[in-house]
């Protein structure tokens, strides 16, 4: 992990994106814990990008850059509601994660920020150890 990639944010890996009948869809390893009981460290999501996600959707959204001017890595929130303006606020389903930023921490979102929404949760995969067979 390098350091300028928290643990500690529901961020996003690209793993890799498919053009499928004019659709933009592609495959995100979910990073950190913001979004934990919902999302966990490592899972695999089906994202389908240029999406008009509605409130209650997880959603993957680029959130400002730090105030060093760092971007920071793409993120997954929950939609909670679209202002009267248009801006989205997003929340992250872990409020106690220490260092999460959602709209509480930076404000309402353009609709831009909203780069997609989560489709398809793949369950995690149990960690086998390496067992010597005694027989």
């Amino acid at each position: 992990m390098s350091p300028t990639t928290p643990t500690d944010r529901a961020t996003l890996a690209p793993v890799r994106r498919l053009a499928v009948a004019r659709t933009l869809f592609g495959l995100a390893r979910v990073r950190g814990t913001s979004m934990e009981p919902t999302l966990h460290e490592r899972q695999l999501l089906l994202i389908r990008y240029a999406a008009a996600p509605r409130p209650g959707a997880l959603v993957v959204v680029q959130l400002p850059p730090e105030l060093s001017g760092q971007p920071r890595p793409l993120s997954i929130k929950r939609l909670t509601h679209y202002e009267s303006d248009g801006r989205a606020w997003v929340e992250s389903d872990n409020q106690q994660a220490p260092g999460r930023v959602d709209s509480w921490t930076v404000g309402a979102l353009a609709p831009s920020a909203i780069q997609g929404a989560v489709m398809v949760r793949f369950p995690r995969r149990s960690r086998r150890r390496n067992r010597s067979r005694k027989g």
